[in-house]
């Protein structure tokens, strides 16, 4: 059942009315939205951990390299941000399981319903874990860089610009995914869950 079926069958009953729907064709619709969710989610933190890992390995090493105090403990700590993010996202990953598989139906629907929103928290709370460190500890780089020599504060400037767009490109992103992908999922959970609860 499509959610555009769903809400003919939500606008078309009368507010006295009970909506029947189907059972067995929630839990099909929901089973489908869920193994695409799921899949899209393995091939994203595959993706971010690959980075993650690139990223903590490069300015490790530009840590090492790097002469000047300031840029080289922010490449350090970028390194440590970046194996923090592979934990974060594998972290949520624990919620995903089922813990016994002959648990009931509602049980398992709850557990995906907490799964779905640890990854909606995920990405609300991006900007605190994802996307504010390494933009601060790139600037606080930058302008380490740049404290021994005559400041240019025009490039400065225009490198924070830069940063900041960024990041609230990602952080628009991120909002926009957890509204747009996860909230209706967990709708949809909630009425197979009233479902059961009338049954």
């Amino acid at each position: 059942m499509s959610d555009k079926e769903m809400k003919k069958i939500w606008q078309s009953a009368n507010d006295g009315d009970r909506i029947n729907l189907s059972l067995s064709q929630l839990l099909d619709s929901l089973k489908t939205k869920m193994k695409k969710i799921d899949r899209t989610l393995f091939f994203r933190d595959a993706r971010e951990i690959v980075a993650a890992v690139l990223v903590a390995v490069f300015f490790a090493c530009k840590a090492f390299t790097e002469d000047i105090s300031v840029p080289k403990l922010a490449n350090l700590l970028i390194a440590i941000w970046a194996v923090y993010v592979i934990y974060r996202l594998l972290d949520v990953r624990k919620y995903k399981k089922v813990s016994d598989l002959s648990a009931s139906v509602k049980a398992q629907l709850t557990q995906q319903k907490m799964y779905l929103q640890k990854q909606a928290h995920l990405l609300d709370s991006a900007l605190s874990w994802y996307i504010a460190p390494p933009a601060v500890l790139g600037m606080l780089s930058i302008i380490g860089r740049s404290y021994g020599d005559v400041i240019d504060w025009g490039n400065i400037g225009l490198s924070f610009f830069i940063i900041f767009l960024i990041s609230w490109g990602i952080y628009a992103l991120n909002k926009r995914a957890a509204r747009k992908a996860y909230q209706p999922l967990i709708e949809n959970i909630d009425s197979v869950l009233m479902q059961l609860e009338e049954n």
